[in-house]
C-alpha cells in the first residue's frame, strides 16, 4: 500500500500534464470574450455612448489586419456595447486606418482598430502588411532565410497551385529557403 502512494518526479509530471491539457478548454470562454460580449472590468464605468469627435485616432504601424479567429464583431463605435455592423471570418484580411484607446472588453487591452465600416477590438487581429519581396534568382546549397511579408501565404506540397495545401503561413513567419523550383504555373516558388 505504501508503494502505491509513493510520488516520484515522473508520476507528478504525468498527473500535471493531464491537468494542463484541460487548461485550453477552460480558457475558451475567456478568448471568445475578447471580442466584447460583456466587459470584464467591475471597477470601470462602461459608457454606452462615445463622442467620436473627442477620440484621438492614432496611426497604426501596419495598414492591414487578419482575423485570427472567426466571428469577430466589427462595431459601429469602439466600445463593446456598440451595435454590430458585421462579423469577420477566420483569416479575413481588413484594412486598418487607425486606432483609438477607449474601454476594451478586457481590462488589459483598451485598443480598437478603425476599419472601412466600423471598429474591431484588437485582441484577435494580427496586424500585417502586404510588401512584395525581390525575387531570388538562385538559392545556393546552404539556403537563405526568408520572411512572409504579406498577410497570408499558402504552403503547398509541390510547386503547383493545384497541389495539396499543407498549411497557411502568416505575416512575420521566418523560414529557411532551400530551393527555387519553377512552378507548373511558370511562377517562382521557394
Amino acid at each position: 500500500m505504501r508503494n502505491e502512494m509513493k510520488l516520484n518526479r515522473r508520476r507528478i509530471l504525468e498527473l500535471g500534464s493531464g491537468s494542463l491539457a484541460v487548461v485550453p478548454i477552460l480558457l475558451l470562454p475567456r478568448i471568445a470574450l475578447g471580442q466584447g460580449d460583456k466587459p470584464t472590468s467591475t471597477t470601470t464605468v462602461v459608457p454606452t455612448v462615445i463622442d467620436i469627435t473627442k477620440l484621438k485616432t492614432e496611426p497604426t504601424r501596419r495598414p492591414l489586419g487578419r482575423a485570427i479567429i472567426g466571428g469577430l464583431f466589427v462595431r459601429e463605435l469602439p466600445i463593446a456595447t456598440s451595435a454590430e455592423v458585421r462579423r469577420l471570418k477566420i483569416n479575413d484580411i481588413i484594412p486598418i486606418s487607425g486606432q483609438v484607446t477607449t474601454v476594451g472588453p478586457s481590462k488589459h487591452n483598451p485598443i480598437w482598430y478603425k476599419t472601412d465600416d466600423g471598429w474591431v477590438h484588437s485582441a484577435n487581429i494580427q496586424p500585417a502588411e502586404s510588401k512584395l519581396n525581390t525575387l531570388l534568382t538562385t538559392v545556393d546549397g546552404e539556403g537563405v532565410w526568408g520572411e512572409i511579408t504579406v498577410p497570408m501565404a499558402e504552403l503547398r506540397a509541390q510547386a503547383d497551385p493545384k497541389s495539396g495545401l499543407r498549411r497557411s503561413l502568416f505575416f512575420g513567419i521566418v523560414f529557411r529557403i532551400t530551393g527555387r523550383p519553377d512552378g507548373t504555373d511558370s511562377k517562382v516558388w521557394y
